[in-house]
C-alpha cells in the first residue's frame, strides 16, 4: 500500500547497562511512524546515581535532535528519592537526587513523537538577536541570566536552527503554541526538555515542564488543587475526566493531574496536590484516548502534515 505507515518491533536492539537486571519481562521498543512507544521494567544491581539505561539505542526511535523528552519513571524507592529521566539520542537517562540503592525498581511506559513543532511561547525579541524564536522564550524565562551558559543554550539553539533549515520533514501541530496558554506565559517550559500537546486521531499525547499557577489554588481536606492552563482547546479535552501522574520536584508530595472538557477552561486541568507547594515546578507527561472520537469528523486531524495549514514554526 503506497504511504503505507510501517510498523517496527526494536525490542531485541535494547541491551541493558550491567548496573540494571531484568524485573520479570524485557523492554518493548514499538516504532510507528513517527511515533514511539517504550515500554521497560528493570532494577538496580548496584548503587546507582544516573545513567543511561540502554548500551545504545536505536536511530529509529531517538528523538528529534537536541531534544530531551521527559518520561515519569515509576519506582519502589521512598519519597526521599527524587527521580527524572528523559530520552535524548542515547535512549532514556535516569537522574536520582541521591545514590539508590540495589534492587530499586526503575519502570517506564511512555509514547513520545519525533516529527512536532517546537515550542515557542514569546512573540517578541527578548534577547535581541534579530529573530523571534524558541530562545526568546528560553532567555525571557532565565531573566538573560543563561545567555553565555553553553549546553542548554547550544542545545535549544541547534534545534532551532534544524527548524529553520527545514530538515525536520513534516511536523505535527504543537497545540501548546497557539491554543493553550499557561496562567503564566512566563512559567517555563524547560528550555532543555521537548514541549507538546499533540492530537494524533483519538489519542492526546503531551510533555513539558511547567510551574504551577498560585492562582486558584485550593486547600482541603489536606490536598491542594492548582491550576495551569488560562486556556486550552476543547479539540484537546475529554468529555469524561481524565487522571493522569505527574512528577512534582518538591519530592515528599504526590500528585496527579485531572483533564476534563468544561466550559470555564481555566479549571478544565487541575493538578491535585497532597499538600500546598513551595517549589512549583512539575513534569507532565502522558497519553489518553478522546472517548468521543469520531473518525468521519476528525479524519484530517491525525495527518502528520496538518501543520501545513496551522503551523506556527518560526519563518
Amino acid at each position: 500500500v503506497p504511504n503505507a505507515i510501517t510498523k517496527l518491533d526494536l525490542s531485541s536492539q535494547l541491551e541493558r547497562q550491567s548496573f540494571l537486571a531484568s524485573s520479570g519481562s524485557d523492554p518493548q521498543l514499538i516504532v510507528y511512524g513517527d511515533r514511539i512507544t517504550l515500554t521497560a521494567s528493570h532494577t538496580t544491581t548496584g548503587i546507582f546515581l544516573n545513567g543511561y539505561l540502554f548500551k545504545s539505542y536505536p536511530a529509529e526511535a531517538r528523538p528529534k535532535q537536541g531534544d530531551q523528552v521527559i518520561a515519569l519513571v515509576g519506582t519502589d524507592a521512598s519519597n526521599t528519592y527524587n527521580i527524572f529521566c528523559y530520552i535524548d539520542q542515547g535512549g532514556p537517562f535516569i537522574i536520582s537526587s541521591q545514590w539508590l540503592p540495589s534492587n530499586t525498581a526503575l519502570v517506564l511506559n511512555i509514547t513520545y513523537y519525533k516529527n512536532y513543532e517546537s515550542s515557542k511561547k514569546i512573540n517578541y525579541d527578548a534577547n535581541n538577536d534579530g529573530k523571534i524564536d524558541i530562545m526568546d522564550t528560553w532567555n525571557q524565562n532565565g531573566k538573560g541570566q543563561f545567555e553565555a551558559q553553553s549546553y542548554v543554550y547550544e542545545t535549544v539553539k541547534n534545534q532551532t536552527n534544524l527548524i529553520e533549515a527545514g530538515v525536520q520533514g513534516l511536523n505535527r501541530t504543537n497545540h501548546l503554541n497557539s491554543e493553550i496558554k499557561l496562567m503564566d506565559e512566563l512559567a517555563i517550559y524547560k528550555a532543555d526538555r521537548a514541549a507538546y500537546f499533540i492530537k494524533d486521531g483519538p489519542f492526546i499525547t503531551y510533555r513539558f515542564g511547567a510551574k504551577l499557577a498560585q492562582l486558584g489554588a485550593n486547600y482541603e481536606a489536606q490536598q491542594t488543587v492548582y491550576k495551569l492552563f488560562s486556556t486550552i482547546s476543547n479539540k484537546v479535552l475529554p468529555p469524561n475526566t481524565k487522571y493522569m501522574p505527574i512528577h512534582v520536584e518538591q519530592q515528599e508530595f504526590s500528585a496527579m493531574c485531572l483533564f476534563k472538557d468544561m466550559y470555564d477552561k481555566s479549571s478544565a486541568v487541575q493538578v491535585a496536590v497532597s499538600g500546598q507547594l513551595n517549589t512549583l515546578d512539575c513534569e507532565f507527561q502522558g497519553t489518553y484516548i478522546l472517548d468521543n472520537y469520531t473518525n468521519s469528523t476528525n479524519a484530517n486531524e491525525s495527518a502528520p502534515n496538518e501543520a501545513a495549514s496551522d503551523s506556527f514554526i518560526d519563518e
